[in-house]
């Protein structure tokens, strides 16, 4: 997204258009101008609404439910991501905003994924089982960061832009998912059979 090559005086302004080529296609990709401490900002406004959250989500994830937090949360991130090139273009406050926005509505998925996973795994298995879910975000952010900069990096694939178009994509893609697949709780899956139903209650009880 930041221009570090052209410093010209034309190009001081917050949003510049730089044309970057291949054999495929020529794009023209919108560039900005951010020196380091704007760069900085923009990247730490997301931490800020993580943190505003932090207490809170737990509560309203709780009065909600798991499986209806993380669907929020999912098409919201979806929605925030698809903004973000518009709000750069605007200008670096609207952007900041977004990205303060995108951390308040991150802070409820793990709150969610707990509460949610209380309810299907019995306590020998918990630690276990919990390891497990929690290293799909890490396996997550080793698959995404090579993909977003490959896309981003493509002119053919419409450069940076694409990338958030793309996690939005897949925000929804995975919002449906869990529509179709997630439940709060055992007895209400169809695809779970009373005798596992019962052997969950009879081992949480325990």
């Amino acid at each position: 997204m930041v221009n570090k090559w052209n410093t010209t005086e034309e190009q001081k302004s917050n949003h510049t258009a730089t044309t970057i080529s291949d054999d495929s296609a020529t794009h023209l990709i919108p560039t900005f101008d951010w020196d380091d401490q704007t760069q900085q900002h923009i990247l730490g406004s997301f931490y800020y609404g993580y943190i505003i959250s932090g207490l809170p989500s737990g509560w309203l994830a709780g009065k909600i439910g798991g499986k209806r937090s993380i669907v929020i949360v999912l098409l919201f991130q979806g929605l925030l991501s698809a903004m973000i090139p518009w709000a750069a273009g605007v200008g670096t406050s609207l952007l900041t905003i977004v990205r303060v926005l995108q951390g308040v509505i991150e802070g409820l998925i793990m709150p969610a994924v707990y509460i949610t996973l209380k309810k299907w795994i019995v306590p020998s298995e918990r630690s276990t089982l919990l390891s497990i879910a929690y290293s799909g975000s890490c396996i997550a952010e080793v698959c995404c960061y090579p993909l977003s900069m490959w896309i981003s990096t493509s002119p053919s694939l419409g450069g940076w832009p694409t990338s958030y178009y793309t996690f939005s994509f897949l925000c929804a893609l995975l919002a449906i998912i869990c529509i179709a697949f997630i439940y709060d709780y055992p007895v209400d899956d169809p695809y779970v059979s009373t005798k596992e139903v019962e052997y969950l209650k009879t081992k949480k009880a325990t």
